[in-house]
């Protein structure tokens, strides 16, 4: 049986004891610290690496929230669960990519809901990472197209990106120049070496390779800059942020 390992952060002594006897009750559960300020949160989540962290929002030092906007610039950050004695402070929380909120005085009850919402999300991330590690075997080392009357072959060290236009798919290379080919994204995207090319648009996969620098893009996305005398900038969604920062380690 996998254990939710588990760091608790609150400035409440008393509120971190009965936190510690409700998770008592399930077997699952490990808890490997508790915290009573921001600072130590920061630290001590860093150095364990929980699987979750149940976050008080008002503590002294760093706040709840300016620990978890520090936690989402990790490759893998832990699963946020905030405490607080204000219903508003929800919004806020999930501005920060928590997953959930329990209020204050808590019963077993929403606690007994958040674990419970807590193993789905858990048990999910097991599956797509025993997917993931199954289905990145035999990948294209080259692509074949037919353009111009014969057969061209490509490099993946050649092609910068995959999009989709008007329906159609094509490969953009580092010598700007475009290939139609016949597979959707989606079945790129199964199809490419992993390690190497990342969806990061509903309309674009990426070389990652060819990554030359990113810049702030809007609602919390990036641009990213490729490699060459051209400009190529290839937008990188909300949605794929997450996967982005587990290619790249920001600090």
């Amino acid at each position: 049986m996998n254990k939710l390992r588990i760091l608790v952060a609150d400035d409440e002594v008393l509120m971190c004891e009965e936190l510690l006897a409700q998770f008592e009750q399930y077997q699952d559960i490990e808890v490997l610290a508790v915290c009573h300020d921001g600072d130590d949160a920061l630290l001590k989540i860093k150095e364990l690496k929980p699987d979750i962290v149940f976050l008080d929002i008002q503590m002294s030092g760093k706040t709840g929230l300016e620990v978890a906007a520090n936690l989402t610039k990790q490759i893998s950050p832990p699963i946020i669960v905030f405490l607080t004695a204000y219903a508003d402070h929800a919004v806020k929380a999930f501005a920060v990519d928590a997953v959930d909120y329990v209020l204050k005085p808590f019963d077993d009850k929403d606690i007994q809901r958040v674990i419970s919402k807590l193993r789905k999300i858990m048990a999910a991330k097991a599956l797509e990472k025993n997917i993931g590690t199954s289905s990145r075997g035999d990948n294209n080392r080259k692509f074949c197209v037919h353009h111009s009357g014969r057969f061209e072959v490509i490099d993946n060290e050649q092609i910068l990106y995959f999009y989709a236009k008007d329906r159609l798919v094509f490969i953009q290379t580092a010598d700007d120049r475009h290939f139609s080919v016949k597979s959707s994204l989606n079945e790129l995207e199964e199809k490419l070496d992993h390690k190497q090319f990342m969806r990061c648009h509903r309309n674009y996969i990426v070389n990652m390779e060819q990554i030359k620098h990113l810049e702030n893009w809007f609602n919390r996305g990036y641009m990213l800059i490729l490699k060459g005398d051209l400009k190529t900038e290839v937008p990188v969604s909300r949605l794929f942020v997450k996967r982005l920062k587990e290619f790249l380690e920001f600090e």
